[in-house]
This record gives C-alpha cells, sequence and structure tokens, in this order.
C-alpha cells in the first residue's frame, strides 16, 4: 500500500516521502535526515505511533525523532551489491545478533543468503558467532563469504493465550525485542500495542527488553491482557530562548485552562471577552514530536473557547525529555535538551526571549 506523508525532522524542513513498506520507509528517512534507522521514533497528532502502523492512518504528516540510543551501521558486502544494518545496543550484541539481522533485513528485501552456507568475515578474519560488535567500528566494511562454518540458525514460536481466550502462535528469534512481539499481535487480532501487557512467569514484560532477556525458550506460554488506561530573508519571530529552565510545582486549585497534560505545552493570552479565560494565561497542550514553533505559535487554541491565542512565547514540558534546535537572527545555530518529571512543570523564564529565523522542537516520551 502506497502512501504519501509529510514528514518533519529537528534539523531540517518538511519533506514529502512516500510509504510503500516499513524498511524502505525509515532508509529513505535515514538517507534524508540522517537518523538510523534504528534510532527513529515515529508521531503522529502528538502520540507515539510502531512502523506497523504507518500504512493504516488517515493522517498525512508525520513527525520522526532521533531517540539517541546507543546505535552503529555495518556494511555488509554481499557477492553481488552490499546492504546497510543498523544495531541498536552494539555494545550488548555479538555476530549472532548482526546474523539474525541479516537474515531477517534478507528476507525483507527477497533475498536469499541461507546463513549456513556464508560466514562473515572483517579485514579477512572469520567472525564466530561469539565475537563482540562493539569490537568492530562503526561505520565499518564486513564481508559476506560462502563458506559454511556456522550452524543454522532456526526460528522459535511462542504461545500467547489472549485475555479472550484465543490462542496465538507467533515465531520469533532470541534478540528480538518484546515490542516486536506487541507487533505480531496487533496484525493478528488488532490490538494497538499500547493496550497490550504481556506477562510471563509473573512478570510483566517491557517493549525495549530481548526475548532472551527473560528467558522465553521454544514453545514458552505468555499471557496477553488488556492494559489499564490512564487518565526576503527569512521571517523573524519572537519566542523564548529556551536556556534559562525553571520549574514549577502543581498546584490544585489552577483554573481549567491551566491543566497540564504529558508532553509539550504552549503559554499564551485569550483575547476573547466571551471566554472565561479572557486575558489570562492559557495551557495549550499538544503531546508529543517535532513541533515548529514560527508555524505553530500562530495556529493555537485556547483549551476552553477554542479561540485563537495571543503572544505566544513560551513552551513547558510534563513528563518528557526534549531538544531544540533552532538558527538565531544572526544566523547562529543554537542547541539544547532537557527532561521534565512527574512532580513538577518545566518551561522557562519569562522575557528571556530571541529573535529567530528557525526554531523546532522534539518532544519524546520520557523514559
Amino acid at each position: 500500500m502506497e502512501k504519501d506523508y509529510i514528514v518533519f525532522s529537528l534539523e531540517r524542513d518538511p519533506f514529502e516521502l512516500q510509504f510503500i513498506n516499513e524498511t524502505l520507509f525509515a532508509e529513505r528517512i535515514e538517507e534524508i535526515t540522517g537518523i538510523f534507522s534504528v534510532r527513529q521514533e515515529y508521531y503522529k497528532l502528538g502520540k507515539k505511533i510502531k512502523p506497523s502502523q504507518l500504512k493504516n492512518t488517515k493522517i498525512n504528516t508525520l513527525s520522526v525523532i532521533n531517540n539517541r540510543i546507543s546505535a552503529n551501521k555495518y556494511l555488509i558486502s554481499l557477492p553481488s551489491g552490499h546492504m546497510h544494518i543498523s544495531i541498536a545496543h552494539p555494545e550488548d550484541k555479538t555476530i549472532k545478533d548482526l546474523a539474525i539481522f541479516f537474515h531477517i533485513e534478507s528476507k525483507n528485501k527477497g533475498l536469499n543468503f541461507p546463513l549456513s552456507e556464508h560466514s562473515f568475515y572483517y579485514n579477512q578474519e572469520f567472525l564466530p558467532f561469539d565475537y563482540k560488535l562493539s569490537q568492530i567500528p562503526d561505520n565499518s566494511t564486513i564481508d559476506l563469504i560462502q563458506i559454511p562454518i556456522y550452524t543454522e540458525i532456526l526460528e522459535k514460536k511462542m504461545y500467547i493465550c489472549s485475555y479472550t481466550g484465543q490462542q496465538l502462535e507467533i515465531n520469533f528469534y532470541d534478540n528480538q525485542t518484546i515490542s516486536i512481539i506487541k507487533e505480531e499481535i496487533q496484525k493478528i487480532i488488532s490490538l494497538p500495542i499500547d493496550q497490550q501487557r504481556l506477562i510471563f512467569s509473573g512478570k510483566q514484560l517491557e517493549n525495549e527488553k530481548t526475548i532472551s532477556y527473560y528467558n522465553i525458550q521454544n514453545e514458552s506460554k505468555l499471557n496477553l491482557f488488556l492494559r489499564i488506561i490512564g487518565g526576503g530573508g527569512p521571517q523573524i519571530f519572537s519566542f523564548n530562548e529556551m536556556s534559562n529552565q525553571i520549574k514549577i510545582e502543581f498546584s490544585q486549585k489552577a483554573p481549567k485552562w491551566r491543566i497540564v497534560q504529558k508532553g509539550i505545552s504552549f503559554r499564551g493570552i485569550c483575547k476573547n471577552k466571551q471566554c472565561p479565560a479572557c486575558d489570562h494565561e492559557v495551557i495549550c497542550n499538544l503531546g508529543f514530536g517535532i513541533f515548529d514553533i514560527k508555524v505553530q505559535a500562530g495556529v493555537l487554541l485556547c483549551p476552553i473557547c477554542k479561540c485563537m491565542i495571543n503572544n505566544v512565547r513560551n513552551c513547558g514540558f510534563f513528563m518528557a525529555e526534549y531538544e531544540h534546535f533552532g538558527i538565531d537572527s544572526q544566523g547562529v545555530e543554537r542547541r539544547g535538551r532537557g527532561e521534565s518529571y512527574e512532580n513538577n512543570y518545566a518551561t522557562f523564564l519569562d522575557g528571556d526571549n530571541e529573535q529567530w529565523r528557525i526554531l523546532r522542537i522534539a518532544v519524546g516520551y520520557k523514559k
């Protein structure tokens, strides 16, 4: 299924990109933005989504955030051509992990390189399965040679008993993460990933942990439950310089136009005389994603009357990690990052304004 997206990222202007499949989409974003495929996080309408959700949505705008996890990219030299493989957390991985990722990627691309018939070499030396990837530098070339040395890597299967009593059978490799299993569950029963709770041996499984971390073996049985959901030249504009962060404690007496939700929120003044928030500072919550301040500051609505607000010069964060990239009126690049916690609202000192040509803010979930 082909779909056209307008993609927003932190350090470049929006661009159009056609979605054909998850692998090609991530590769093109990596080529354009430099964000490794394993570091890409996708957001729509302020909420994080999985790559598997990209093909089934009517929204054609997408924010891509660099989660900045440790990752290396390797160029696999094939008998004809080459293939790029990005590996998250290479310090914890071995050549066997690389072999599994390569096998999956080859399958996705319709290529056939059985690992029982091939081996990996680096600097003309054979790489055994237990060789640590951390010993091979980022952007290195690894050769795939048709010499049968490795033992065959077989897929395993797990059985998942759902909350409806339905039993699902899912194939897996030891180095895959729990989030990949949840993506497979979503494909089978259309249950969104953020509503899934997987239990094994009395423990709830975390999305970013691997299957081997939980010692899940072939034909293991897991339980699936529903998650409990809680509640001329460039145009210059003025906005906070975002350098002097302050923290504001929450109050039980705050009016309803100053309710803070997770993610980013913007602060401005409502001027609608029919609104109870008229002439007061209101808070507009937008959640998570990439936010272009020059555009965003001019289209924010009062949370009460839904009229446009004025004097948007500041923002704040709750339970979020954020990073900003900007170019000021003198052409100087400015960057910064920070995070906010559950017991207060992180914002910036009022009056510390800067004249900006460009200012974008990337906001992700607090890890």
